[in-house]
């Protein structure tokens, strides 16, 4: 067999997007997307999230998104997940959702006006305290179940809250008087008395020190106190009028209240661009070879703000539209994208805790406007000529214009013009364009989605002459976006010119929604999400970077029944794109290259693609070799693969054990080469 075997991988350090020309470590991906270092130390891919049914809202209607506040216990068996959902008039309702069903009845706490918030939650004993933000008209106040809202005027408004030995804690007032000043509530002679709010009862943290009080966290003994720009510890012995303040750091704090998150011994903090890990009052940073951005093939364009939370023993971070997730057990960062929206905060719901199930999360989409851009889908392109053959009758033709039109003229009786998969969720609005030319008769678009009880919708549009302009909202019930299907379909027996017929989601506001992530793939036969799983590695040049080198052959290590793509990227002279090629991407996705080459955002000018379909193989515990036979000559080569699941057992999860090249010295070659 030519060439020397290399074995590339395992990838047990996952995620190291700062060190992309070959300086990271040979277990540390360049690109991991929809993959984590999993218990065995191999590649998994995520769980999949879910949309709640009966919770998405049209965001072209809300000018807010849903707020999940906690979880309201009134029992060892009865709990509720209180939120904020939106209203049309800028306002909001509170509601209580028994077990977290969404689809069933609620109880709504309070209804409030626009320019009120309601920013925290705190349950203490039988009653659910509510704290409004400092420039709401109404005040803060109290709920429990079977009772009616009461207002608590002397309760203080601000951004934090939390509970600590039996009082009520409150800060983060935006007012130059009151930014270091925490409040509390009373303790009377029967006990807590958290309505009552005395003037004098406050603690001044370090005033004239790290800017505003923005989150609050509460430990063992001892308050953590977080500003903009610095960390305190507040702690006291009998009364917090005698109360001790400790500086942790004049220069890590963190910008809002759910920048912090604690998890078992440890603290993990949010500060401009870095993610630390607090232990014996030291600031660790988690993330030096992993640079949060921006995600520019997210299916939000925007969504603000940045979030902590916990799921199992993962650390997620939600930077604006991205998601990046830190495994706690193997020090690892990978990172997330859904086409299900992006979730903020995560809350978990409550479980049996002598069960071994996996809990689900609840939070709330933070997407505020679609990426338009990113998805555009031709939906004629040279691809699908053939496709096109096998639907239309006998004695018709279809032709695809060589140019840059995309053009299609057919004559077709009661045949299917287009089918493809796409990547929808539930409460995106979508756009059909272009141009038709009709000689009689008439011409359907449809968009058909699969529901989460297993059947199918269908949404018509009837195209008219001259330009196409039609907009599709996807049903809040659907379940997959791997199989919704957009039909270009036809009765009778005329001509029609289709030109630039493109398929794109449209530019507006995201779906507002509830957003549910179980550690666990689904047991049923219903796709959950269609998650794509991504790799890439670093530039290996083999130990031999000025050595021309041939590669006969490489594979693939993997567990997966869906198709899987690869690529050889070898690094070569980087040819300036031609107008033809910056064609096929929008002015969204060219604006991450650069001016002097819009496509430098593909990382690379040459590649070798290649791939293998395991759907049909077999094998005892669904382990398989892919073995890749187009061979390249290089200096330095990267390799990337991709495959995806539908969040199911049948298709997950995915797995990666380890990469495999077959390599050689090539001798005589010239200096340049791809």
């Amino acid at each position: 067999m030519p060439g020397k075997p290399v074995r590339i991988g395992p990838f047990t350090d996952g995620l190291n997007n700062v060190s992309l020309s070959g300086e990271s470590k040979d277990t540390e991906l360049v690109e991991m997307v929809n993959f984590e270092v999993g218990p065995d130390n191999l590649l998994w891919s995520r769980p999949p999230f879910e949309i709640a049914e009966g919770t998405t809202i049209d965001g072209d209607t809300v000018s807010s998104t849903w707020k999940v506040l906690g979880i309201y216990r009134t029992s060892t068996t009865e709990w509720y997940v209180l939120v904020v959902k939106p209203k049309t008039d800028g306002g909001g309702e509170v509601r209580a959702y028994l077990s977290g069903d969404f689809t069933g009845s609620f109880i709504l706490v309070k209804s409030f006006s626009s320019g009120n918030k309601v920013t925290a939650f705190v349950q203490m004993n039988a009653d659910c305290y509510f704290c409004v933000s400092p420039s709401s008209s109404i005040d803060s106040f109290k709920w429990s179940k079977d009772t009616t809202v009461v207002s608590v005027p002397a309760m203080k408004k601000g951004n934090a809250m939390i509970a600590f030995q039996s009082r009520l804690w409150i800060a983060g007032i935006d007012t130059a008087a009151q930014n270091s000043r925490l409040y509390f509530s009373a303790i009377g002679v029967g006990g807590p008395t958290p309505d009552v709010w005395n003037s004098v009862d406050f603690a001044d943290i370090a005033p004239g020190e790290g800017g505003f009080i923005t989150a609050l966290l509460a430990l063992n003994s001892s308050i953590m106190i977080f500003k903009n720009d610095g960390t305190w510890r507040f702690s006291y012995p009998s009364s917090p009028s005698k109360g001790q303040v400790v500086k942790l750091s004049g220069s890590v704090g963190t910008a809002t209240a759910t920048s912090v998150v604690e998890f078992e011994n440890y603290v993990y903090v949010y500060d401009q661009g870095r993610l630390y890990e607090l232990v014996n009052s030291t600031f660790t940073q988690l993330n030096r070879f992993v640079r949060f951005d921006k995600d520019t093939f997210g299916v939000d364009s925007a969504a603000d703000g940045v979030d902590l939370s916990v799921v199992n023993r993962r650390l997620i971070v939600r930077y604006f539209n991205n998601i990046y997730a830190y495994s706690i057990d193997s020090r690892s960062w990978s990172q997330w994208r859904s086409y299900k929206g992006v979730p903020s905060k995560l809350y978990e719901m409550p479980a049996d805790s002598a069960s071994t199930s996996s809990s689900v999360y609840v939070a709330a989409s933070a997407g505020t406007a679609q990426a338009p851009g990113v998805d555009v889908i031709p939906v004629f392109t040279h691809n699908y000529a053939m496709v096109l053959d096998s639907r239309v009758g006998d004695g018709n033709s279809v032709s695809l214009d060589e140019s840059d039109d995309l053009t299609v003229t057919t004559a077709v009786t009661s045949s299917l013009l287009f089918a493809d998969k796409l990547m929808l969720a539930s409460g995106q609005k979508w756009q059909l364009t272009g141009k038709l030319t009709m000689h009689g008769g008439s011409l359907e678009a449809r968009l058909v989605c699969l529901l989460k009880n297993g059947t199918f919708t269908t949404i018509t549009r009837v195209l008219s002459t001259g330009d196409i302009n039609e907009t599709y909202s996807v049903p809040s019930n659907t379940v997959s976006a791997s199989i919704t299907f957009v039909h270009i379909a036809t009765d009778d027996t005329d001509s029609y010119v289709l030109e630039w017929l493109k398929f794109k989601r449209l530019d507006g506001a995201s779906p507002v929604t509830i957003m549910l992530v179980k550690d666990e793939y689904g047991t049923g036969p219903i796709m959950l999400e269609h998650i794509e799983c991504k790799i890439r590695t670093k530039s290996y040049d083999f130990q031999a970077p000025s050595v021309a080198k041939r590669l006969f052959w490489w594979g693939a290590d993997i567990k997966s029944n869906q198709y899987v793509t690869t690529r050889l990227i070898p690094n070569a002279i980087r040819r300036v794109p031609s107008w033809k090629q910056l064609g096929g991407y929008t002015h969204n996705q060219l604006k991450a290259g650069t001016w002097g080459n819009p496509l430098s955002f593909l990382y690379n000018s040459l590649e070798v693609v290649d791939g293998g379909d395991p759907r049909n193989a077999v094998t005892e515990n669904g382990r398989i070799f892919i073995k890749l036979i187009k061979s390249i000559r290089f200096k330095q080569v990267s390799f990337e693969l991709e495959t995806s699941t539908l969040g199911n057992q049948a298709t997950g999860p995915c797995k990666v054990h380890t990469l495999t090249a077959y390599v050689m010295p090539k001798e005589k070659v010239v200096d340049k080469f791809n």
